[in-house]
C-alpha cells in the first residue's frame, strides 16, 4: 500500500448499481476509509482488502479530502474516526446526510463514550464501533460493512420495486389508448429502470409483429418486425415470441467450431436446432448469440397464457439483466398485455354501431345455473351484478323464499362455489365461484357483460358486442365450453342515446375501477350507515384496501368528470 498525504486509491474496479435487483450480495463494495492517523487507516485498509476480496478501499485522512472523494467516487460505505486533526466524523456524517440520508457511515473511536454515541445517533449513523471492540477480533469490521451495505441495497432494491408497481398501476389506471400505453410503459422502463432503449410490438397475423413504440436510443431495435431479413434483434424478439420465454442476448464469446455458446456469467449452453442457445435447467431463459456491445432482453406480452406481443429492452451495462429482473420483466409484459386488452374493451364499449346479444344456455356446468338447480322448488334468484376477478367470479343477487341453511346446503353441493354470504332479511347473496364461467369466457373475448338471469332452469347473460361480425365467434368460444348455449336475441344500439351516454361513462374507466365501483356499490358501501367498509370490499377483491380505493377514487373522479365537465 503506497503513502498519501489525504487520499490513496487501494484498488478500484467497476462495482454494478445496487439498484438493480433484490439477488444482492456482498461483491464489489467501494468503502471510503477515513482517519488522521495514516498509520491505522493504511492498515486497516490493507487488513480489509485481505479478509474480502471484493473491497475496494479508499483512504482520507482530513475532513476535506474525505468529502471530495465521497462525492467523486460515491462508495457503498463509510468508515469514520469519530476525532480528526479539525474536527470530527460527525462533520462528515452531515455532510453525506444531505446527499443520501441512508448512505451506510460507520463511525469508529478510540475513546467511545455514551456520550459520543448517543450525539452519533442522534445524527442518524448507521452504525457505531469503539476501536477497542475491534482489537483482536479478526473481521468485525469486514462483517459490519458487509451487513449495513447489504441492508441498505436491499432496501433500495425494495424501494425501487414498489415505485416501479405503482408507476405500473398508474399507468394502467390513468391511460386509456392503446398508443398511450405502449408510449408510458417504454417512456418508464428508459427514465426509471435505466434502460437505453424498451420497444413494444404487438401481433400482426399469425406470425408477425407490428412495432407499437420505441423510447430510447435510436435505431436499436432496426429491423425488430423484419420477416425477410431478421437480424440479431429479430432473432431476439422471435424467440421471445415463439418460445413465450425471456430471452437474452449478451455480448458473450463464442466458439462456432463446436456449436456452443460460451458466457462469462455462466456454463455453456448447446444450440438447438434452430441455432437458439438451450436454457439450462437452473434458468428459465434463453440465451442467443449477440454481437453487440450492449446487452438486450426480451420478454413476451401475454393475456390469459397468450402471447400478443413481444416487449424488448437494452443496456449497456453487462451486469444489468439478470434473473431477478427478468422476472420483473415478465410482470411487466402481464401487466401490458392486461392494459391492452383493457383498451380493446373499452373501445368496444364506446364502438358507433355497438349491439346488444343474449346468450341463453342450459348446461349445469355453469356455477349459477348448477347453484339454482340445489335450491327448493319456489326459490327465485334476481342477479343483480356479476364481477369478475382474478381467478373467478362474484354473483351479487336476491333470493327470495330461501332460507340461509338452505343456501349453504345448495352452495356445498356446487363444487365450483368457493364462498357464500347470505342476509336472510334482505335476501342478499354474494356468491363467489371459481371458473370457468359463461360471463369470464365473454369477457376474456372483450365483451361487456350487462346482465345476467337465471329463469326456469335457463341462464342468460347479456352482453355488448361491438358489431354483428363477431356474434358467431363469441357463440363458438361459449359453446365449446357449454354446448348448450346458443343466441337468443340480437338488437341494435345505434339509437339508444341514453345507453350511448351510459357507456360512455363506463367507458372512461378501467376495467378495475369499474369492477371497484360496481362492487362498492352492490355491497352497500354508499349507504348510511355503510353496510360494508373498504377493507371487506377489497377482501372479496383479493386486493390490499390501498388498491381497492385507489381504484374506487378514480372511477368515482371519472364518473363525476364526465357528469360535471363533460368533453366539449
Amino acid at each position: 500500500m503506497e503513502g498519501c498525504d489525504s487520499t490513496m486509491t487501494v484498488r478500484d474496479e467497476k462495482r454494478p448499481d445496487a439498484n438493480d435487483g433484490l439477488q444482492i450480495s456482498a461483491h464489489d463494495i467501494d468503502v471510503l476509509l477515513v482517519d488522521d492517523d495514516e498509520a491505522w487507516v493504511g492498515s486497516t485498509g490493507t487488513v480489509l482488502e485481505h479478509q474480502r476480496e471484493a473491497f475496494s478501499v479508499t483512504t482520507a485522512t482530513t475532513l476535506e479530502s474525505a468529502f471530495e472523494t465521497f462525492v467523486s467516487q460515491d462508495p457503498d460505505c463509510v468508515v469514520c474516526d469519530y476525532q480528526l486533526e479539525y474536527g470530527t466524523g460527525l462533520e462528515l456524517l452531515a455532510e453525506v446526510r444531505e446527499i443520501d440520508p441512508d448512505r451506510p457511515f460507520l463511525l469508529v473511536t478510540g475513546a467511545g463514550s455514551e456520550g459520543i454515541a448517543s450525539d452519533a445517533i442522534g445524527h442518524q449513523v448507521t452504525d457505531y464501533l469503539p476501536k477497542r471492540s475491534l482489537a483482536g477480533r479478526d473481521d468485525v469490521l469486514a462483517r459490519r460493512i458487509e451487513a449495513t451495505v447489504h441492508s441498505y441495497r436491499t432496501e433500495r432494491a425494495l424501494a425501487r420495486e414498489r415505485r416501479s408497481k405503482e408507476a405500473m398501476l398508474e399507468i394502467v389506471t390513468a391511460t386509456t389508448s392503446r398508443d398511450g400505453l405502449t408510449r408510458e410503459f417504454c417512456q418508464h422502463l428508459v427514465t426509471e429502470r435505466d434502460y437505453d432503449v424498451a420497444w413494444i410490438g404487438t401481433r400482426d397475423g399469425a406470425n408477425g409483429l407490428a412495432p407499437q413504440e420505441t423510447v430510447g436510443i435510436e435505431n436499436s431495435l432496426n429491423g425488430a418486425s423484419s420477416t425477410t431479413e431478421p437480424n440479431r434483434d429479430a432473432e431476439l424478439i422471435r424467440v421471445a415470441l415463439e418460445r413465450q420465454k425471456p430471452v437474452v442476448a449478451a455480448p458473450t464469446p463464442h466458439d462456432e467450431s463446436d456449436g456452443r455458446v460460451g458466457s462469462a456469467k455462466g456454463p455453456t449452453r448447446q444450440k438447438d436446432e434452430s441455432g437458439t442457445a438451450t436454457a439450462t435447467t437452473s434458468r428459465k431463459w434463453f440465451e442467443i448469440e449477440h454481437d453487440r456491445d450492449d446487452t438486450g432482453a426480451a420478454v413476451p406480452i401475454e393475456h390469459d397464457g397468450t402471447a400478443v406481443g413481444v416487449l424488448a429492452v437494452y443496456a449497456n451495462d453487462d451486469d444489468r439483466i439478470d434473473g431477478h429482473e427478468l422476472d420483473v420483466l415478465l410482470a411487466y409484459g402481464r401487466t401490458i398485455g392486461y392494459a391492452l386488452r383493457t383498451a380493446e374493451w373499452k373501445q368496444s364499449l364506446v364502438s358507433a354501431t355497438p349491439v346488444v346479444i343474449e346468450f341463453e344456455f342450459t348446461d349445469e356446468r355453469a356455477p349459477l345455473l348448477a347453484f339454482a338447480a340445489k335450491l327448493p322448488d319456489g326459490a327465485t334468484i334476481d342477479v343483480l351484478t356479476a364481477i369478475v376477478l382474478e381467478d373467478g367470479l362474484c354473483y351479487i343477487a336476491r333470493v327470495q323464499s330461501v332460507s340461509s341453511a338452505e343456501i349453504q346446503n345448495a352452495a356445498t353441493e356446487v363444487e365450483s362455489v368457493t364462498s357464500n354470504t347470505f342476509d336472510e332479511s334482505t335476501g342478499r347473496c354474494e356468491l363467489v365461484v371459481s371458473t370457468p364461467t359463461p360471463e369470464g369466457v365473454l369477457a376474456e373475448h372483450g365483451m361487456r357483460v350487462l346482465e345476467t338471469g337465471v329463469e326456469r332452469g335457463r341462464g342468460i347473460v347479456t352482453v355488448v358486442c361491438p358489431d354483428e361480425t363477431n356474434v358467431q365467434e363469441l357463440a363458438t368460444a361459449l359453446q365449446e365450453r357449454y354446448p348448450t348455449a346458443n343466441v337468443g336475441s340480437i338488437r341494435s344500439k345505434r339509437h339508444a342515446a341514453r345507453r350511448t351516454k351510459l357507456d360512455e361513462l363506463i367507458g372512461s374507466m378501467t376495467d378495475k375501477q369499474l369492477q371497484a365501483i360496481e362492487l362498492a356499490f352492490y355491497s352497500g358501501y354508499f349507504e348510511r350507515p355503510r353496510e360494508h367498509n373498504t377493507t371487506e370490499i377489497a377482501s372479496k377483491l383479493g386486493v390490499s384496501r390501498t388498491t381497492f380505493t385507489q381504484h374506487l377514487r378514480a372511477a368515482e373522479r371519472k364518473l363525476l368528470t364526465r357528469i360535471f365537465d363533460p368533453p366539449e
